[in-house]
């Protein structure tokens, strides 16, 4: 992470990755943090990536696919880059969202 990234993530709090990446690396990092409530509520991640102009999406590959399908392109202008976990990232799925 770099000293100006802010990360965007709606990731359940209730799942390691989300609790790890999404809470604790910003907070011990001393980064911001932007979430969602509901990371497949496509219109408020969009709003909320628009208004807050993260640099890092922290998701899952199975999120990117309905994100790819759902939310405009700009919505994601500002990020520098995005983290997936908790399963296997397809190479389609990555060059999709790229």
């Amino acid at each position: 992470l770099q000293k100006d990234d802010c990360l965007l993530s709606a990731l359940p709090l209730f799942h390691s990755f989300g609790l790890v990446m999404g809470l604790f690396l910003p907070l011990a990092c001393g980064r911001r943090i932007v979430t969602s409530l509901s990371p497949l509520d496509c219109e408020k991640l969009a709003q909320a990536a628009r208004s807050d102009a993260p640099t890092v999406l922290l998701s899952t590959p199975t999120f990117l696919k309905t994100y790819i399908r759902r939310i405009p392109r700009d919505a994601f202008g500002t990020l520098r880059m995005a983290v997936t976990g908790a399963e296997k990232l397809p190479n389609e799925t990555a060059t999709a969202f790229r």
